[in-house]
């Protein structure tokens, strides 16, 4: 099912720009076919194509159902950038597993070359459709880490994954912190060569305790993935 992302909805869809490009040229798209549409409400639209040209599509809203793809709970990604495309497995694994904000940081091992969020925004776009998503993730720009850690103050939950943790596990954290009233949380990854003494020490002064996921040492883009999983899991039993 092709799906596309839109601000608002109407009964009568006219799409220029990208989005006609996507559908119409990308996506190969015809006069007829089914389309969907998110709009971050609550809902998913089904729309079918009713015409075609060089300048724009049009989609005749068919059909309104509960959208059962976003997660009740809003998960944040702050993730140290890495070199090129793991960057690109970072943002495509976590927008299928239900990240709702990504945010890239700059930590004291990030390497001198920026991540290319146009990019970024792109493969964001692709997995949000590709998975069903019920609204459209934002690679947002980079921050640096003191300026993270700010941010995350504000969260209901953090969670700081620290390479040379011993204790607590994760798992432990989470059953341990999980409850209700937790709307929203954070998630704080190092880099390659994983955070320094001084990131470190700051992030416990704001708060946060350092967690392990085991005794092996897994490279950043998976422990992206591997926290990201936990959560999920976690948020899914929580009844």
């Amino acid at each position: 099912m092709r799906r596309i992302f839109l601000d608002k909805i109407n009964d009568i869809v006219t799409l220029t720009g990208e989005q006609h490009v996507h559908l119409s040229v990308v996506l190969r798209a015809r006069v007829g076919d089914s389309v969907d549409i998110a709009t971050g409400d609550g809902f998913v639209y089904s729309a079918a194509i009713t015409s075609i040209n060089s300048k724009n599509t049009v989609l005749k809203v068919t059909d309104k159902r509960v959208d059962g793809a976003e997660p009740d709970v809003k998960v944040s990604l702050y993730f140290a950038a890495l070199k090129g495309e793991h960057n690109d497995l970072v943002v495509q694994k976590a927008v299928e597993l239900g990240v709702s904000r990504l945010i890239p940081v700059k930590t004291k091992y990030t390497g001198p070359q920026a991540p290319r969020i146009d990019r970024l925004n792109k493969i964001a776009f692709s997995a949000c459709a590709q998975s069903g998503r019920g609204k459209l993730v934002a690679v947002e720009e980079i921050v640096d880490f003191d300026s993270a850690l700010q941010e995350i103050k504000k969260y209901d939950l953090a969670v700081f994954l620290y390479e040379k943790a011993v204790t607590p596990a994760l798992k432990v954290f989470l059953r341990s912190n999980l409850c209700k009233s937790v709307r929203n949380i954070a998630i704080l990854i190092g880099g390659e060569g994983g955070f320094s003494a001084d990131e470190v020490l700051a992030a416990k002064n704001t708060g946060l305790t350092p967690l392990t996921l085991g005794n092996r040492i897994l490279r950043a883009e998976t422990a992206s993935i591997a926290v990201l999983s936990c959560i999920m899991y976690e948020l899914a039993n929580e009844d």
